[in-house]
């Protein structure tokens, strides 16, 4: 019996001595862990596990160190032992899961984000919602702190996808930003929040339609931008179509206007809008544009064709015109059955051709066909595969103007075009900058790149490639030059 009790003693001693060891390692690991030196940590756990294989935590917390360290491939191995020694680290699991993926999400990597995410779901289903406000909380605290709204409105929409009840409240929250930042200066991101809010819960569609209406009015008469106001009637007009004679009445006011005072260009760009919200005003708008027929300059014109039977070049050559009824590989224009291009298909010489390092300029009216989902751009530019193009996005029928040259570079606009109506479009390269013209004013949804573009010719071509333009196309010019404003406005209204 003695010798029993002496056995067990030691037994024990033994025990409280391996435990007390074991329990050093994981005190000055967790040490390390708070302090971030996590391969330091890494050591003293494995060595923890493996005098200790059945210690759930001292797994769960390997897994943590790997976690946050630049070794992830062990993380699941690590936590998968875990679970199977104790299950409720399963919420604990997917909770350093969704930890990670917020801060994915404040260092701008929405994919590792996603697969972050992902994997906090899997071990935690009903930590969905805690993360949502998470992620909530801080997309709301960015967004009052930063003048760029992509970053916010990225993770909103990640918020939507993960809880859709946050639809209504992140409408809200985008609305109350879009006035704040437009009574602040910076209206071109306002209204982007403006718009933004709308796409996914119309509560606020009116309120937005007003801000564009009142910023328009603003544009107009207190900093008389009569072109920038444009617009922004427009904008609202697509949102409240009721504010027609509204809009109709300003446009005819302030033609009035410009004829008194004999600002013929403005006149008429007023007098076309006028008369594109109300048909009444046909009659009187042709007699102002006979009267004030606006000069459009060729100085630097390139090339030029109309589907009136005008197409010629500067040097007197002729375009090509396909019609012959069908699509094949070298007819790609649908509508009209038209492909357009010089003569024997060749590049426009060097002394006629034009160098997309330097500024020039395209315009083109374009009319989708609206039968037709989907469609490739309008290329009227083409070298070597290197495309100078007029584009038009079927998928949410917005335009744009760019250059793929090893990759797309130009401005692209954010304003949806109808598929059923002419579109007067213009780009132009002006140094480092690029914009897109959209009816007769600039586009100030545009955005883009500025970045510098290897040397390419430009020249018309009829689409090379997959797919097909469906729609109709006319009145192509290209310019070895930036046009201005005002010549972009009488192309518009001729």
């Amino acid at each position: 019996m003695k010798r029993k009790c002496t056995l067990l003693i030691e037994g024990l001693i033994l025990i409280l001595f391996l435990f007390s060891c074991t329990s050093k390692e994981m005190k000055k690991a967790k040490e390390f862990m708070d302090a971030g030196m996590y391969e330091q940590a890494i050591q003293l756990l494995e060595i923890e596990i493996q005098a200790n294989p059945k210690n759930a935590e001292a797994s769960f917390l390997l897994g943590k160190c790997f976690l946050q360290s630049t070794n992830t491939r062990k993380v699941e191995d690590c936590f998968n032992r875990a679970i199977l020694l104790n299950t409720d680290f399963k919420n604990e699991i997917g909770s350093l899961y969704f930890d990670k993926s917020l801060e994915q999400f404040k260092s701008d990597d929405p994919a590792s984000a996603t697969s972050y995410y992902e994997q906090g779901l899997k071990y935690n289903p009903t930590g969905a919602e805690e993360f949502a406000e998470k992620l909530y909380n801080y997309a709301n605290e960015s967004s009052e702190t930063t003048t760029y709204p992509e970053k916010p409105i990225k993770i909103f929409n990640a918020i939507i996808q993960i809880s859709p009840n946050y639809k209504t409240k992140i409408a809200e929250k985008t609305y109350s930003l879009a006035k704040s930042f437009i009574a602040k200066g910076f209206v071109k991101e306002g209204f982007e929040y403006a718009d933004y809010g709308i796409n996914f819960d119309p509560i606020h569609i009116k309120d937005v339609s007003d801000l564009y209406f009142n910023y328009a009015n603003t544009l107009l008469i207190s900093l008389n931008k009569p072109n920038e106001c444009i617009f922004y009637f427009d904008k609202c007009l697509k949102l409240n179509p009721n504010r027609k004679i509204e809009i109709g009445n300003i446009y005819f006011n302030q033609a009035k206007i410009y004829e008194k005072n004999n600002e013929s260009t403005l006149l008429l760009l007023f007098a076309s809008k006028c008369n594109e919200i109300n048909p009444d005003y046909n009659s009187w708008y042709l007699k102002l544009s006979e009267k004030y027929k606006p000069k459009i300059s060729t100085d630097g014109l390139l090339a030029y064709y109309s589907f009136n039977g005008s197409s010629e070049d500067n040097s007197g050559h002729s375009f090509n015109l396909v019609n012959n009824g069908g699509i094949s590989s070298t007819d790609r224009f649908n509508q009209n059955k038209m492909a357009f291009y010089f003569n024997n298909n060749s590049y426009m010489e060097n002394n006629r051709g034009v160098n997309v390092s330097s500024d020039f300029s395209i315009s083109v009216w374009i009319k989708p066909d609206i039968s037709n989902n989907y469609s490739q751009p309008v290329t009227v530019g083409y070298r070597n595969g290197d495309n100078i193009r007029i584009t038009y996005n079927p998928r949410n029928s917005t335009v744009g103007f760019d250059a793929w040259l090893g990759g797309p570079t130009g401005v692209f606009s954010k304003t949806t075009v109808s598929k059923s109506e002419w579109t007067h479009i213009v780009g132009v390269r002006n140094g480092s900058s690029w914009k897109v013209y959209l009816n007769g004013h600039f586009d100030n949804s545009s955005y883009g790149s500025s970045n510098t573009l290897n040397n390419a010719i430009i020249k018309v071509a009829d689409f090379i490639g997959v797919g097909h333009f469906n729609g109709s196309i006319d009145d192509i010019r290209i310019y070895n030059r930036a046009l201005s404003e005002l010549e972009i406005t009488n192309i518009y209204t001729e």
